[in-house]
């Protein structure tokens, strides 16, 4: 933990080491990917396809962020404060 007076000291070691985890499972993804396309050709999407495509992105981050929010609005509200263990004191 860091001094009130201390200096604060630049990013340690453990980000470099984060960043490059990050970018080799990218790398991998991505080299995935390619050997994929490569090995089964480009294929086109119909537009039920991209529709679909659509319609699961839309309502799959809608999910998401009502979710979230709900989430959120529950702690902000302190309505889960009051859940206990279930044993009776």
């Amino acid at each position: 933990m860091r001094k009130p007076d201390e200096k604060p000291r630049g990013p340690g070691p453990g980000l470099f080491v984060l960043l490059a985890g990050c970018a080799a499972i990218v790398g991998v993804f991505g080299w995935g990917l390619w050997l994929s396309r490569r090995m089964d050709g480009f294929s086109s999407m119909t537009i039920h396809g991209w529709i679909a495509l659509g319609l699961a992105l839309v309502l799959g981050g809608g999910l998401t962020g009502g979710l979230m929010w709900l989430a959120f609005y529950s702690a902000r509200k302190g309505y889960d404060d009051e859940a206990g263990d279930g044993r009776e004191e």
